[in-house]
């Protein structure tokens, strides 16, 4: 068997060379991203995206951690976030 007769043409134009092979192990990045920690579980290293000021009730799209100074986009009070062993956000105004 040449070459040119394991890469003919199929039905819809793909050649059997030009397929990726398939993983009969499976795969291992699948099990990496259950093995990541996530909200709650990372405790004092949990980051957030956004908060809400506790004295205007604005919502602020920022990404922020433990022990970060964070500013209220409207009415301006600075916050310093303290997150504790269990993941919860507490916001201390400064």
């Amino acid at each position: 068997m040449s070459c040119r007769q394991a890469t003919r043409r199929l039905a819809f134009g793909s050649r059997l060379n030009d397929m990726a092979p398939r993983d009969t192990y499976g795969s291992s990045e699948a099990d990496d991203d259950d093995e990541k920690r996530t909200g709650r579980a990372l405790g004092t290293r949990r980051r957030f995206t956004e908060f809400d000021c506790p004295a205007c009730s604005a919502n602020n799209p920022f990404e922020f951690g433990n022990n970060d100074e964070i500013l209220c986009n409207w009415c301006g009070i600075g916050y310093v976030a303290i997150v504790d062993e269990e993941g919860s956000l507490r916001l201390k105004e400064t």
